[in-house]
């Protein structure tokens, strides 16, 4: 009895690991199409109603990005450091957060004019990795939960 305790352990353990794969890439989409929204309303003030970055932050809001903490963070210290103090909470690849650094460094700091073109680079560039993100998430998301399904059946033959 206690072995097939173990067996049906090791199977599900295997089979959730496999899961929280799958709803860590759909994450990243997410916390990304969020951040798009934000780059968006950012380039959109900035260009049509000249409006500071405090305004804008105070403005936005997002259930995805509120979850982490980041929407708090950012109104209170700003862009750059709600993206580090949160880093690990939004679960965001190194790529996707090196793109956004790049983004949130460079705003405030000059005309707005420079500005608006900023956040069009930084737009394009994000949308390029969200587009690469969304035609990779069903591969990744079908190959974890064959590897995660094909190492509980193999646990479950070695353990019999």
């Amino acid at each position: 009895m206690i072995r097939f305790c173990g067996m049906a352990l090791t199977a599900l353990s295997a089979l959730l690991f496999g899961a929280l794969s799958c709803a860590h890439w759909q994450n990243e989409c997410r916390q990304l199409e969020s951040f798009l929204r934000l780059a968006r309303l950012i380039r959109t003030r900035i260009e049509c109603f000249h409006q500071p970055l405090a305004k804008i932050y105070a403005d936005f809001s997002d259930p995805s990005l509120n979850s982490s903490g980041f929407i708090a963070s950012l109104r209170e210290n700003g862009l750059i450091t709600a993206l580090i103090q949160t880093k690990d909470r939004l679960g965001l690849s190194e790529e996707s957060f090196s793109l956004l650094s790049e983004f949130a460094a460079e705003l405030g700091k000059s005309p707005a004019d420079d500005q608006v073109r900023h956040c069009d680079r930084s737009i394009r560039a994000l949308e390029e990795r969200y587009q690469q993100l969304r035609q990779d998430l069903p591969t990744k998301m079908r190959l974890a939960r064959t590897l995660s399904a094909a190492a509980a059946a193999m646990t479950i033959i070695l353990l019999l």
